[in-house]
């Protein structure tokens, strides 16, 4: 799983299979992300090109929003793959990330 950061904004884009063997990284680069946030800031998630997720990725982007909200900021998924959303939605997250599908 390639991750591409950002620092201004502060994002990540995410590509490819997040599974047990990435979700590690996904959440270590998030977190250290979401440290760096200051009140108010909002760290964007791109997973449009997330081809297939895994309970320990979910629980990777919750870590990764708890840091955010955490550090007085937030998180925003944005441009939900199909196999992100239906995770999301089988687990019953959906509703508990912000998500932006405007550039789908």
């Amino acid at each position: 799983m390639p991750i591409t950061e950002s620092r201004d904004p502060p994002g990540i884009v995410l590509a490819g299979e997040i599974d047990i063997t990435c979700s590690p990284a996904l959440r270590s680069v998030g977190v250290r992300l979401a440290g760096a946030l200051d009140a108010g800031d909002c760290l964007s998630v791109d997973v449009a090109d997330v081809t297939f997720i895994d309970s320990s990725g979910i629980g990777a982007l919750v870590a990764v929003r708890n840091a955010a909200v955490d550090h007085g900021g937030s998180l925003v998924l944005r441009n939900l793959s199909q196999p992100v959303r239906r995770l999301l939605e089988l687990s019953g997250l959906v509703s508990s990330f912000s998500i932006d599908d405007d550039g789908v």
